[in-house]
């Protein structure tokens, strides 16, 4: 079970056509109430900009995401073999 809940505005992106084929989703979070401890949690009338983007093309997979500057993640592997980042 997900510590959230509410609404979830986002706006999609997919780059196409080019070396760098992407897909991208950022929220203000505006709307979705987060119930972790302190300085994760917020009201759902809180906003928190965050964003999560993965590579879609390549010998090798990317995701990254950031959850305002609270949290960061990055994450690189072969495209055949994610679970091997």
């Amino acid at each position: 079970v997900l510590p959230a809940s509410g609404d979830l505005p986002y706006q999609l992106q997919l780059s196409l056509g080019s070396r760098d084929n992407r897909l991208s989703v950022n929220s203000n979070l505006k709307g979705l109430a987060i119930d972790l401890p302190a300085p994760f949690g917020k009201a759902a009338a809180d906003t928190r900009d965050s964003r999560f983007s993965m590579s879609l093309q390549g010998q090798e997979r990317r995701f990254d995401a950031a959850y305002t500057d609270l949290a960061r993640f990055a994450y690189a592997a072969p495209a055949d073999k994610l679970m091997q980042g």
